[in-house]
């Protein structure tokens, strides 16, 4: 549990025939198929999947473990993180708002690039704080961070959106940075080597740029962009899931310019969090508008709430009592997210559904020797005890 669904079949079935036939594809017939140029899912967490099927068989489970160890490693890299920035007590906080937000485990949980890309972009925050520490000093640093960065946007293509955020942090860490132009160039070759290797595996000869570029820029045809920016922005003043992630964006953006004011020393890798954040807030107006989609911004605000709360205590209260408000509030915080993770979250209430297990029985049941016909839910192809499938199904409307 949760039950498997459609976009996470998808990413099971490219994994699937990487392991069978070493080659990031998608099965329409026997002997025939199709790139993954459309799936927005990279090798990064889809090649671990491989490996695992290749260690311990085909199955849901198999590759669930995979993303399991994808959580903990994101909650171990953020903890890291924040510790290096802000130190243990904050680092705490942080790791038990992220321990029990409902999201990291729907989305986590499921085959589904967000948290592994979190997890490689809070491996790079952290590679970029240290390197600040070190006074940008560090040739291994550089190189470990440029692969990080590259494993990131290979993940999903809405972390490419993460180049934008480091360029606005440069412009306004200038004059602070030392620029190690060697380092940088070094670092630039290997944030290279696993966007190539995402070139090559992902797509396949009768691909165009134009195409794919036009097909992530507007993957669900939206004919009217405004209309549906306007539906977009206004769900953050209806709903409780997207007014709860611009909570945590306001109080992280007031905190960040309090600090200006009282002319703070901000970390570099905080400015390129934030950024980051607010340029996935602005992308997402352009979407369909499922909440997965400003998942890897509202995990970084989350992150960096206990922080945020306490600068803007002691701002407000000038008294040695503010510290205390600020955890009360993330006290209570992490109650309602702990009730909701319990009790009324999407793994919550699929927990004990057996829908997965109902259907592999089902499955094991028919002649092996079967041919089968798939319409329209790729999930159901992992369930299949051949390989002798054909199926149609549409990603979006174009």
């Amino acid at each position: 549990s949760p039950p498997t669904w459609f976009d996470e079949g998808i990413y099971l079935q490219a994994a699937m025939n990487d392991t069978l036939h070493d080659a990031q594809v998608l099965q329409i017939a026997p002997d025939t198929y199709a790139s993954t140029a459309f799936v927005t899912g990279g090798f990064p967490f889809l090649k671990p999947i491989s490996w695992s099927f290749d260690l311990f068989g085909i199955g849901l489970l198999q590759a669930r473990i995979v993303m399991v160890a994808f959580i903990l490693a994101c909650a171990a890299a953020f903890f890291a993180l924040m510790r290096t920035l802000f130190g243990t007590n904050v680092a705490l906080a942080s790791l038990l708002l992220l321990a029990t937000f409902p999201p990291l485990y729907g989305q986590g949980k499921n085959v589904l690039g967000e948290v592994p890309g979190l997890f490689f972009f809070s491996a790079f925050l952290l590679i970029v704080s240290i390197l600040e520490k070190r006074r940008f000093e560090g040739a291994w640093l550089y190189v470990l961070g440029g692969l990080m960065l590259g494993l990131c946007v290979s993940t999903k293509p809405i972390f490419f959106l993460a180049g934008g955020a480091i360029v606005i942090a440069l412009i306004a860490h200038h004059r602070t940075m030392i620029f190690q132009w060697r380092m940088i160039v070094l670092s630039f070759a290997a944030f290279m080597i696993p966007l190539s290797f995402w070139l090559m595996h992902q797509f396949g000869n009768g691909d165009t740029v134009p195409q794919v570029l036009g097909y992530y820029a507007n993957p669900y045809d939206v004919r009217d962009l405004n209309a549906q920016m306007f539906d977009n922005a206004m769900r953050f003043f209806r709903e409780m899931s997207p007014m709860y992630f611009l909570g945590l964006l306001v109080l992280w953006i007031a905190s960040y310019a309090v600090r200006i004011k009282n002319r703070e020393t901000i970390p570099l890798a905080e400015t390129i969090a934030i950024s980051f954040a607010v340029l996935v807030l602005i992308a997402y107006l352009r979407t369909a508008g499922w909440y997965r989609y400003y998942f890897v911004a509202e995990v970084p605000a989350l992150v960096f709430a206990p922080y945020a709360l306490q600068v803007l205590a002691r701002e407000i209260w000038h008294h040695r009592y503010a510290t205390y408000a600020a955890t009360a509030v993330i006290a209570i915080l992490v109650l309602m997210q702990s009730y909701q993770l319990l009790f009324t979250s999407w793994v919550a209430t699929h927990a004990h559904r057996t829908t997965s297990r109902d259907i592999a029985a089902y499955m094991a049941t028919l002649p092996p020797e079967s041919s089968f016909y798939v319409f329209n839910v790729p999930a159901a192809v992992i369930f299949l005890p051949n390989q002798n499938y054909y199926q149609y199904f549409e990603l979006t409307p174009i």
